[in-house]
Parts: C-alpha cells; sequence; structure tokens
C-alpha cells in the first residue's frame, strides 16, 4: 500500500474501505466461510472490491460456499493491519525483517523445470 494505491481508489473508497474495516474489527462475524473470513480481516468493503470475484472467478464458487480454513492457508500474516504496518514503517524507513515471501510452506516444483509437466501430460 502507498500513496499511488490511495490515489487508484480516491478518497471516498479509501475513507470508505477505512471504515469498513474499523467496522469490521468491532463486529466479528462468524468464521464459517472464506466470505466471513475475508470480511473479518479486511473489511467488507476491500473484500467485495477485491476478494470476492476474483476468489469466484479462481475456484469457480462463491467464497461464502468455501471453508474458512481455506482462508487461513491462503492470506496467512496478510491483513490490513500488517498492511499499514508496512506501509509506515517504509515511510520511516524501518526495515522489516519479518516480512512474508510465500503463502505457502512447501510447494514442489518439477525437477527439471516446468516443461516436464508438458512432456508427462503430452
Amino acid at each position: 500500500m502507498n500513496l499511488n494505491t490511495i490515489c487508484a481508489m480516491g478518497p471516498v473508497t479509501t475513507i470508505q474501505a477505512g471504515f469498513s474495516f474499523l467496522w469490521a474489527c468491532i463486529h466479528k462475524l462468524p468464521e464459517t466461510s472464506l466470505e466471513n473470513f475475508y470480511i473479518n480481516r479486511f473489511g467488507r468493503k476491500l473484500y467485495s472490491m477485491f476478494f470476492e470475484s476474483y476468489t469466484h472467478k479462481l475456484w469457480g464458487r462463491h467464497p461464502s460456499e468455501i471453508s474458512a480454513d481455506w482462508g487461513a492457508q491462503r492470506v496467512k500474516g496478510l491483513s490490513v493491519a500488517a498492511v499499514l504496518k508496512d506501509c509506515f514503517g517504509r515511510l520511516l524507513h524501518i526495515k522489516n525483517s519479518n516480512v512474508e515471501t510465500s503463502l505457502i510452506e512447501e510447494f514442489k516444483y518439477p525437477k527439471y523445470g516446468p516443461g516436464q509437466l508438458w512432456e508427462c501430460a503430452s
């Protein structure tokens, strides 16, 4: 998150997202679905802007139909608070050594590169 992001969203949307996030912090939803998981961490405004349609397109199911456990795997360490902390840390030139570089613990990559996938498929 930086000044370009705020400018692109515009002041009204940025303020709406901020209040939506504060509301979500105060009024937590039961985490029975991925939808509620995202709303609890980012607020309804950011959820509807970024996560809802993306998740539906990617997985072919609405986030309300996906388990909240799925979200815990996909967005660990990512939250509005973490983004704001990183943003202010950059402004104040404070180095953050705890930056999440990956959302997964392990990735099984083909020994000889991605071309090996196509060789196996054909």
